[in-house]
């Protein structure tokens, strides 16, 4: 085969979405010894076929990497596009060719649809690689008229994962999203809600709009999409009592599938907005003691640095339990078995803390705690403090009747 039937045949198995290992081992095989002769647009089709195929093969994205940095500038803006997707989709950190084809892609930026300037940005954010030049460049080129609404979703969830702020184009995919909200899915309506509260733009026609088509598609969601569409609305505190009241009956249909960070980003939009649904809010508590309970029994199993732990590496976050009882304490939602679960698994990670293991990484927070320490919740028995790093907190005996008014010193900072 010719570099050219490679790049045809990985192209064409990848768009049948045909993974044929044997057939891809001797596809990659023979690139890797012929890679000399690929052109841009066929190096950047052999990496857009493993990545849609799901396929890590590092010899050969790394082969691909050194070969496509010294010919980017023969690269069109399809190639460019579909290179940086690849990466990004095999998660492959290599800041040089990212450079090379940020500053290849500004050169030629005029000459990108839309599509690929929504594949460029998605790339650039999943890979947390922020470059000013290429944002801007894209940000200007993406005020267009055809603009779709996968495209308008992917701009805006990257703009946003990469906090790049420009209110122009947030203010051109809000107006065409307006006119073509019928055509979002639910997963392009959560993230492009998602992606205007987090850079903190309320528009009001669009928040209109998009609750009106959230409303009818509800039970479509995800459970995800449901945490993230509710938490949009009560950051931007706008109040939609239709939507709402649809979130929390697909939501009760669906906490099956959620996880504690998931199921706190419901109770806390719910909370925030100062709406009450009972039924919700039994369901939340009981997914939370579930998932609680299920988090004492994975430490305990497992421990909190386990190789293999994955989720168990989120469920050791401590301050995500704190969060939990204090968002359930918030919305109404029934609290005393929830307290009881919480309580078991701080004092089992207060064990492991006192041996020396520690989470391997902490879990991405819904809702931040303050800088100062406070009383999350109480008991007849119980007092459930927050300490920010650089505080101590002393609690005892003769501090349980008054315990609002002191027991808590500022160190300074934290070390």
């Amino acid at each position: 085969f010719s570099s050219q039937g490679l790049a045809n045949m990985a192209w064409a198995y990848a768009k049948l979405s045909f993974s044929h290992q044997p057939i891809i081992d001797c596809i990659s095989a023979r690139a890797m010894q012929t890679i000399q002769e690929f052109r841009p647009q066929e190096l950047s089709a052999i990496a857009w076929a493993l990545a849609t195929l799901a396929v890590r093969n590092t010899p050969v994205i790394e082969t691909v990497s050194v070969h496509a940095s010294q010919k980017i500038g023969s690269f069109g803006a399809l190639d460019l596009a579909n290179l940086a997707w690849a990466i990004a989709k095999l998660e492959f950190q290599d800041v040089p060719l990212l450079d090379a084809v940020a500053a290849t892609a500004v050169a030629k930026m005029s000459k990108f649809s839309a599509r690929e300037l929504s594949s460029m940005a998605w790339a650039c954010a999943t890979l947390v690689y922020r470059n000013e030049q290429l944002l801007a460049s894209v940000s200007a080129a993406a005020v267009r008229p055809e603009l779709t609404a996968q495209s308008m979703s992917n701009l805006s969830w990257a703009f946003a994962r990469l906090q790049w702020k420009d209110s122009q184009l947030m203010y051109s995919v809000a107006e065409a999203a307006c006119d073509q909200a019928a055509d979002f899915s639910c997963q392009a309506l959560a993230n492009t809600l998602w992606a205007f509260a987090t850079l903190e733009i309320l528009n009001n026609q669009l928040m209109e709009t998009v609750a009106v088509e959230a409303r009818l598609k509800a039970r479509d969601f995800t459970f995800q999409g449901l945490a993230n569409t509710a938490w949009a609305y009560a950051s931007l505190e706008v109040a939609n009592d239709n939507l709402f009241d649809a979130v929390a009956g697909a939501a009760r249909e669906k906490i099956a599938d959620a996880d504690l960070n998931q199921v706190v980003i419901i109770a806390w939009s719910f909370a925030q907005l100062g709406y009450t649904n009972e039924p919700l809010m039994s369901a939340v508590a009981d997914a939370a003691v579930a998932r609680l309970k299920s988090m004492e029994q994975e430490i305990s199993s497992r421990g909190v640095d386990a190789d293999d732990a994955g989720d168990a590496q989120i469920l050791a976050d401590p301050e995500l339990v704190l969060k939990t009882l204090h968002v359930l304490q918030s919305a109404g939602a029934p609290l005393q078995e929830a307290l009881g679960a919480g309580t078991a698994v701080l004092e089992l990670l207060g064990s492991r803390y006192d041996q020396g293991q520690v989470p391997v990484r902490e879990a991405a927070a819904p809702v931040t705690l303050g800088a100062e320490p406070c009383v999350l919740t109480s008991g007849s028995s119980t007092c459930l403090l927050w300490k920010p790093p650089g505080w101590a907190v002393t609690v005892g005996v003769d501090h349980l009747s008054g315990w609002e008014e002191g027991g808590v010193h500022d160190e300074g900072e934290a070390a």
